[in-house]
């Protein structure tokens, strides 16, 4: 595809990439709730950010807020998403985030989160490479307090996903020269080689993310994880 060879100058064909956004373009009848009126990339009043997908979806496409800050200011924008995510993305963002609801019954206009990508990331170089979220720098001094009794390099592991799975074993031999210490970041399942004390992202994603924060590195296969260390800065 146009994307995975590094050319952005052109995303026809960028609304089929999930059956939510096909419906919300006008496809397949479009929304039942009846017409959505879109966004076309000028200064309004009143605009309602749509994320759709899953928590890291909702992570990756966040990270072309902060362009739409600073053509529209914070005071029109309504982020719709997550409820995990309400405190992170308003300490980060500094605009009001409300849950996901019937779009024909927004006032104003109404543009997809990942849709922000065909306006603001239109070359590689429109890509910030830059931390996006904030933690919250009481709850993450307590997390630092706390593993400053373990040995650095502070590592978080995740070896499972829907993308595949890697041997815990064969990872921890290949990190074996980094020395430190390794943490679990798998949700669901634990390993009694690896120190478990992050919050359960389901229960508690605001201490989760702040415990992402305090690593030195993370290791994942490609799942949530991987856009939370990016998002937060940890390679």
């Amino acid at each position: 595809s146009r994307l995975s060879q590094g050319k952005f100058d052109n995303w026809d064909g960028w609304e089929f990439r999930s059956a939510w956004s096909i419906t919300f373009q006008g496809y397949n009848g479009g929304p039942s709730s009846g017409p959505v009126k879109k966004w076309k990339g000028t200064p309004v009043k009143h605009l309602v950010i749509a994320c759709e997908q899953g928590i890291g979806d909702e992570i990756i496409y966040a990270s072309a807020i902060p362009e739409l800050i600073v053509r529209l200011g914070h005071e029109p924008l309504e982020l719709q998403c997550h409820p995990r995510l309400f405190m992170v993305f308003e300490r980060s963002f500094r605009i009001k985030c409300t849950p996901r609801r019937v779009l024909s019954q927004v006032e104003g206009d109404v543009v997809a989160l990942a849709d922000l990508f065909m306006f603001y990331r239109r070359d590689p170089s429109h890509f910030p490479k830059k931390p996006f979220l904030k933690a919250d720098p009481v709850v993450r001094l307590k997390f630092l307090e706390r593993l400053e009794s373990y040995p650095r390099p502070w590592i978080g592991l995740a070896w499972k996903s829907r993308h595949g799975k890697l041997d815990v074993g064969q990872l921890l031999k290949k990190l074996e020269p980094l020395g430190g210490t390794r943490f679990n970041l798998q949700y669901g399942e634990k390993d009694d080689r690896l120190l478990d004390i992050q919050p359960d992202p389901l229960e508690d994603m605001e201490g989760h993310l702040n415990f992402i924060s305090c690593l030195d590195r993370v290791v994942s296969v490609t799942q949530t994880v991987v856009h939370e260390a990016g998002a937060l800065g940890i390679p």
